[in-house]
């Protein structure tokens, strides 16, 4: 928006009666409200979703080695040593 256009939005606005200059500014309360609201949700979502999509990422690590380690012979109770998955997590994946 130009200075032009924001001076002719002044004088709009200058132009309202109180009531209805009352009622522009709670409705530009409402807006500013409901923006900041949502952009507080978009940004709390992507840190909810980049710390799960981290922990997906270390989880399907642990899978991977699971797999190698079973692969090479590990026995079941050695694999759930070296990824901290139980014995039935293990059994789940293979």
């Amino acid at each position: 928006m130009n200075i032009f256009e924001k001076l002719l939005e002044v004088a709009k606005i200058e132009n309202l009666t109180e009531i209805e200059r009352e009622n522009y500014q709670a409705s530009l309360k409402r807006y500013r409200d409901t923006y900041s609201v949502l952009e507080t949700a978009k940004s709390e979502g992507l840190t909810e979703g980049y710390v799960k999509g981290k922990s997906d990422g270390k989880l399907e690590e642990k899978y991977g080695i699971a797999r190698v380690a079973h692969s090479k012979g590990f026995s079941l109770s050695r694999i759930s040593e070296l990824t901290g998955l139980t014995e039935e997590e293990i059994k789940r994946i293979l």
